[in-house]
C-alpha cells in the first residue's frame, strides 16, 4: 500500500482507526485468557502463572501478559465493552483496572478520564493502595541513630526516616542553625 499522496488527516485518521482495532483484538485476548484462566490451561501445561502462560504462549513481554490478565480480571468497570468498541486504547483500559485496584472513588473514575496517559499515570500512582504491610516496613526503616563520642566532644548521627518526618528534622535544624552566632573572625 502507498501512504506518499496521504494528506495528514488521513494518516492520522488510520492511525486511531487501527488503535481501535487493536483495541477490539486485545478485548478478545482478555476475555480468552480469563477463559484458559477458568479452565485451569496454565496449571495443565506447567506455568507457574496465567501470567507466565499468556507470556509464552502469545510470545509477548511479561508486562503486556500481566495487563492482558489483569484486563481479563475486570468485571465492575466494563473495560472490556470500551475496548470492543473502541471507545478506549488498551493502555488507558489497563490504567483504569489499576486505578479500580487501590479502591477509588467513582469520582476518581470519572476524573482520570480528563488525563492524558502520563497525567493518568501520575493520578493512579497517587491513589496507590498502602496495606499493613506497607505501613510495618516504612514503620521498621524509620530510625535515626545518634552516637556520642566517648570524650563528648562529637555526635555523629545518621539513619532513614520518612519523607515528611525527614523534613520535620530538616526544618528543626535548619531553624536551629539559624540561632548559634556566628564567629567574627574565622578559624582553622
Amino acid at each position: 500500500m502507498e501512504y506518499q499522496g496521504w494528506t495528514p488527516d488521513r494518516i492520522e485518521g488510520e492511525l486511531v482507526r487501527l488503535e481501535a482495532v487493536v483495541s477490539r483484538i486485545r478485548a478478545v485476548q482478555a476475555r480468552l485468557v480469563d477463559e484458559a484462566g477458568r479452565q485451569r490451561l496454565p496449571f495443565q501445561d506447567g506455568a507457574r502463572s496465567l501470567v507466565d502462560w499468556t507470556a509464552g504462549r502469545l510470545d509477548i513481554t511479561r508486562e503486556t501478559a500481566s495487563d492482558l490478565v489483569r484486563l481479563s480480571r475486570d468485571d465492575a468497570l466494563s473495560v472490556l465493552d470500551h475496548l470492543d468498541n473502541g471507545a478506549i486504547t488498551v493502555d488507558r483500559a489497563v490504567l483504569r483496572c489499576r486505578l479500580a485496584a487501590t479502591g477509588a472513588s467513582d469520582e476518581a473514575m470519572e476524573a482520570s478520564d480528563r488525563f492524558d496517559l502520563v497525567g493518568m499515570r501520575r493520578f493512579v500512582a497517587q491513589h496507590r493502595r498502602v496495606g499493613r504491610a506497607d505501613e510495618r516496613r516504612a514503620r521498621d526503616e524509620r530510625r535515626l541513630v545518634f552516637e556520642e563520642s566517648a570524650d563528648g566532644e562529637t555526635t555523629r548521627f545518621w539513619g532513614r526516616l520518612a519523607g515528611t518526618d525527614g523534613a520535620v528534622v530538616r526544618d528543626a535544624l535548619s531553624r536551629l542553625g539559624d540561632t548559634v552566632p556566628r564567629d567574627t573572625a574565622p578559624t582553622r
